[in-house]
């Protein structure tokens, strides 16, 4: 007996594919509100996000001690990689004041501290450009002010790491993690802050075109020829 193949109607199947978007996209939804609601950083004033910058998989080297020597210790680490900068109104507050209140909180959250510096004793000018830090204007990086912390999870597979700085009234701040491949990647710290100078707009979605109807296959087609026009 030949199996005949069984035909879906266009309808069918655009139904279909809403129906399956529709579950995915509630799913994704109440998470993200779940991870922003349980693990955000707080800031000791407004911030802005310059930037959200996710890679999965990637590589990354974390800064483990001070650049010395000629080079810098650090631990080299392949799996998801989140990068985000911010800019904070911070007044008159330093960047340890700024620095103590962002490490608290991510030793909080259960990441224990392995290295942390400022400016000279982290390398100076040597230290700063061997890390891998965003570029301007998405991060900006005084030479003369500047602080850095690594924490890792009790599980050794994470990574989180803080660079402050400064810019007259406004401190930067790069947060990244990484979680190494073949682990859970945890939810973020510093979920994605929308920009205080946009302005979200509404979006009409548009209905999807009606599919081109399907030609019966002769008998000499191809197989690979009748499923391409089942698509």
């Amino acid at each position: 007996m030949t199996l005949q193949p069984r035909h879906i109607g266009p309808f069918a199947r655009r139904a279909a594919l809403f129906a399956g978007a529709g579950v995915i996209l509630g799913v994704a939804m109440a998470t993200a509100a779940m991870a922003q609601e349980q693990t955000a950083l707080t800031f000791p004033g407004v911030a802005e996000t310059l930037a959200d910058i996710a890679t999965d998989p990637a590589t990354i080297a974390v800064a483990t001690g001070p650049f010395a020597a000629g080079s810098l210790p650090q631990t080299v680490v392949q799996g998801a990689v989140v990068q985000r900068a911010y800019r904070v109104d911070i007044a008159q507050l330093s960047t340890l004041s700024l620095m103590n209140a962002l490490r608290d909180q991510v030793v909080a959250r259960g990441y224990v501290p392995r290295y942390d510096c400022d400016t000279s004793a982290c390398g100076g000018f040597d230290f700063r450009y061997a890390l891998p830090v965003l570029a301007e204007p998405q991060m900006h990086v005084d030479l003369g002010d500047f602080r850095y912390f690594m924490g890792q999870s009790a599980d050794g597979a994470g990574y989180v790491t803080l660079l402050v700085s400064r810019a007259g009234p406004r401190a930067y701040v790069q947060v990244t993690e990484v979680v190494a491949s073949g682990h859970q990647v945890a939810p973020p710290l510093t979920p994605p802050l929308a920009p205080a100078s946009q302005v979200a707009t509404p979006v009409t979605p548009t209905p999807p075109a009606e599919p081109a109807p399907i030609t019966k296959p002769t008998d000499s087609a191809a197989p690979q020829d009748f499923a391409a026009r089942l698509e």
